[in-house]
C-alpha cells in the first residue's frame, strides 16, 4: 500500500529552467488494514532525485478517514458518506530534508507527528452483505515548503 508522488520545484517562473525533483512515498504499513482505536501505521519518505538540493520542511499534515455506505434495495442504490477527521496540523515546519543531505537518499519523516492520533472507535468496521456495503478510504494530505517558497501539496488516498 504505497503511493509515490513527485514534487517538482522551480526556482523561477521560467518553464525552461530545470526543476528540483523529490519523490514522496507514503506507505500504509499494515497493508489495507486499519484497526479501530489504534494509530495509523504510516511511513512517509522524501528522496531528492534531480537538481540542486534545498532544505524542505513538512508544513502541513492532515489525515481523514472517508467512509461510504452503499444500500441497495428494489433496484435502487443509495450512498451515505461519512468523514472522520483524524488529525490536522498546520505551520509545523518539521525539517525533513537539508540542502547538504546526500542525493538519492531517502529521508523518513518522524512517525511521532501522527502516532498519537488514533482511528476513531466510532467508525463502523468495513463489511459487505447482500445489499449493504461499508468501506473506507484513508486520505493523507502533506504540505511541503522549501527555503524558497511553498513547494507542493501531496495527497494520498487508499
Amino acid at each position: 500500500m504505497t503511493q509515490r508522488h513527485p514534487l517538482n520545484v522551480r526556482l523561477d517562473s521560467n518553464r525552461a529552467s530545470n526543476p528540483i525533483t523529490y519523490n514522496v512515498d507514503v506507505t500504509l504499513l499494515n497493508g489495507p488494514y486499519l484497526y479501530l482505536g489504534s494509530p495509523i501505521p504510516l511511513k512517509v519518505q522524501l528522496t531528492a532525485t534531480h537538481g540542486t538540493r534545498f532544505s524542505v520542511w513538512l508544513n502541513d499534515f492532515q489525515t481523514l478517514l472517508l467512509g461510504e455506505a452503499e444500500f441497495r434495495a428494489g433496484g435502487l442504490t443509495e450512498r451515505d458518506t461519512q468523514v472522520h477527521i483524524i488529525q490536522t496540523m498546520t505551520n509545523i515546519r518539521y525539517n525533513v530534508y537539508n540542502s547538504d543531505s546526500s542525493s538519492e537518499r531517502a529521508i523518513c519523516i518522524g512517525e511521532n507527528l501522527w502516532n498519537n492520533h488514533r482511528v476513531p472507535d466510532t467508525a463502523m468496521p468495513s463489511f459487505e452483505t447482500c445489499n449493504i456495503n461499508q468501506s473506507y478510504k484513508l486520505d493523507v494530505r502533506l504540505g511541503f515548503q522549501s527555503g524558497i517558497s511553498k513547494v507542493c501539496n501531496v495527497r494520498k488516498t487508499t
